[in-house]
């Protein structure tokens, strides 16, 4: 599998923040299907301490077939620490958020032809990619970034949203 990282280890961080745990996660579920991106949930781990806290581990696994040479490919870490769910009073309404750390890290690369890493054959497809397809990966890989940075863009209003530092 030939990978080309575009971002690798992003973090954003709220530390003992108060956010609406539900809500970020069907935004962000939302984003994904909305950018044309299949996305799954390749990893849940929980775990509780004495205190009552929780601590969750979450994967997403998201990825989009840009054509039959290269995949785009986002994977997002959820790392919440401490959370316990709280009720706090929003415009006179009772609601229950979750306060704890909260960090996303997000890794992604573009996936370029499978399979093709024989010598021989490793050295075809660079000098496809180097001569006949590097306007186009360019663009792809370009075009990508943006999405990326698009998505930390939209967590960070999220946190904003709720006064959480980022």
């Amino acid at each position: 599998m030939a990978k080309k990282f575009i971002v690798e280890g992003f973090k954003v961080k709220a530390d003992a923040a108060t956010l609406d745990l539900k809500e970020l996660y069907k935004r962000m579920w939302r984003w994904f299907e909305a950018m044309g991106y299949s996305a799954k949930e390749t990893e849940y781990r929980e775990m509780s301490d004495a205190s009552g806290s929780q601590s969750l581990e979450i994967r997403w696994e998201c990825s989009r077939d840009e054509d039959s040479y290269a995949k785009h490919v986002i994977q997002i870490d959820f790392f919440l620490l401490g959370i316990k769910e709280v009720e706090v009073e929003k415009n006179g309404v009772q609601t229950k958020l979750m306060k704890g750390t909260f960090e996303i890290q997000i890794f992604a690369f573009m996936d370029r032809a499978r399979g093709y890493d024989s010598s021989f054959l490793g050295y075809v497809k660079k000098w496809f990619e180097d001569y006949l397809l590097k306007d186009r990966l360019d663009r792809q890989e370009k075009n990508f970034r943006g999405e990326v940075e698009a998505l930390v863009a939209e967590i960070k209003v999220f946190f904003g949203l709720y006064g959480a530092l980022v």
